[in-house]
């Protein structure tokens, strides 16, 4: 039995634009998934941040590999082989 593929999902929030994709595996580390996004969307500004939703629909930043291997874990632990990250703003450009 093939191994079943892994979906990326990310949300370009600045542009609106959303790719759905099936992977062998998602990326490993923080550093492989923004360079990741940076090739699925060109345009982006040299800074941005990356979300992910957890299981209670909560995005939660991530920063770090080890914030991003959280990500996985759930969704792993969820039984789920679908990954949901957001694309936005530099964290520190957004003004509260």
């Amino acid at each position: 039995v093939p191994a079943q593929k892994k979906v990326i999902i990310i949300e370009n929030s600045l542009t609106k634009e959303v790719k759905t994709l099936r992977l062998p595996r998602w990326p490993t580390t923080y550093d492989a998934l923004r360079r990741f996004v940076q090739t699925l969307f060109k345009d982006l500004p040299p800074t941005f941040s990356l979300t992910y939703r957890d299981p209670e629909d909560d995005y939660i930043s991530v920063t770090t590999s080890s914030e991003f291997e959280e990500a996985v874990r759930l969704a792993t632990d969820l039984g789920s082989n679908e990954l949901q990250i957001r694309v936005g703003p530099s964290l520190s450009s957004v003004v509260l």
